[in-house]
């Protein structure tokens, strides 16, 4: 018995084909938390999916199910380079970038989509389970960064007003290198195990960043961390603290300068500096997004161990 024909209406189609590119190229703007970020890169996945099924349609004329296996090889291949393609014309625009991990999700989605998609009878039962299981497979190992960003936001609220103590591997993947290298340590912690090793190279900015941490300020007092530097002589560092606010300019967030000695340090930076720090407003104390430190025209390779990150002095509780 075939399968029964539904005749799908083209002008949809080329409507749907047109919203799904236009809204790759612009894009949304997203939350800067883990959760939304992770999700928002997953949603390649399903896109291109669902562009590929859009050009398999089209090109049977409207008619699923599709049984002419061409149609799917030329329907995958239009995806796929309509991906590349997109990926490189994004070089070109404002505050978006040539992502390798997009163009993958992007060739997963397309094939993952067509093949649980195809329908006829061509293949042998247990390729078909084959090829659709691979396929869920694939799905879900994508999606793998959300499942570590739900289970690592939940950690960040849970812990709060804890920043970070570096006591999971999932609190190093929160923080970004640059000109530096970064690793989860046994050495030199103060509070529990583990501290954030920062080998700073010798470079114009060396330092380390994280996005990923409740932004939710409101109601502390001051932002307080401890960090080790080893060797025999001091170095200056900065504290760069954003907003969503934060308009790219030097005079437009907070930059906290401090001199640190050989051993350990207590870093204490009042929150109300932070909030006045911007030179034509106040700084959104709701939507704090960034915490960068980092070093100026260093000119020898240096060491140093954060720990301890977090925020104290609870208006109206007992603190941290």
């Amino acid at each position: 018995m075939s399968n029964q024909i539904v005749k799908i209406n083209r002008g949809i189609l080329v409507t749907l084909f047109f919203g799904i590119i236009l809204f790759i190229l612009v894009g949304i703007d997203i939350p800067e938390n883990r959760l939304s970020i992770a999700l928002f890169n997953f949603g390649h996945l399903p896109l291109f999916g669902l562009l590929a099924l859009v050009i398999l349609i089209t090109l049977n004329k409207g008619s699923w199910p599709v049984e002419n296996i061409r149609y799917y090889y030329i329907a995958g291949a239009v995806s796929v380079f309509i991906g590349f393609l997109i990926e490189l014309i994004q070089i070109h625009i404002p505050g978006r970038f040539f992502e390798l991990q997009d163009i993958i999700l992007n060739f997963v989605g397309t094939a993952t989509f067509l093949i649980l998609s195809y329908t006829p009878g061509r293949y042998r039962k247990w390729t078909r389970i084959i090829g659709k299981s691979f396929s869920l497979i694939a799905i879900l190992i994508a999606m793998s960064p959300v499942f570590i960003a739900i289970a690592d936001t939940w950690q960040m609220q849970k812990n709060f007003p804890l920043i970070n103590s570096f006591e999971t591997s999932l609190e190093i993947s929160r923080w970004e290198a640059k000109c530096s290298t970064i690793t989860r340590s046994i050495q030199n912690a103060s509070d529990k195990a583990h501290s954030l090793k920062i080998l700073l190279d010798p470079a114009t900015y060396p330092g380390a960043s994280t996005k990923y941490f409740v932004c939710d300020w409101r109601g502390f007092t001051e932002l307080c961390f401890d960090v080790f530097l080893t060797g025999e002589s001091p170095i200056p560092i900065t504290v760069r603290i954003d907003d969503k606010d934060h308009k790219q300019s030097f005079d437009d967030r907070y930059n906290g300068k401090c001199i640190l000695n050989p051993g350990m340090n207590h870093i204490a930076i009042d929150l109300e500096d932070i909030r006045t720090a911007p030179t034509t407003r106040t700084m959104d104390m709701e939507n704090i997004v960034l915490i960068c430190l980092f070093s100026y025209e260093l000119k020898e390779q240096r060491t140093l161990y954060i720990d301890n990150m977090r925020l104290i002095g609870e208006i109206g509780g007992s603190g941290t």
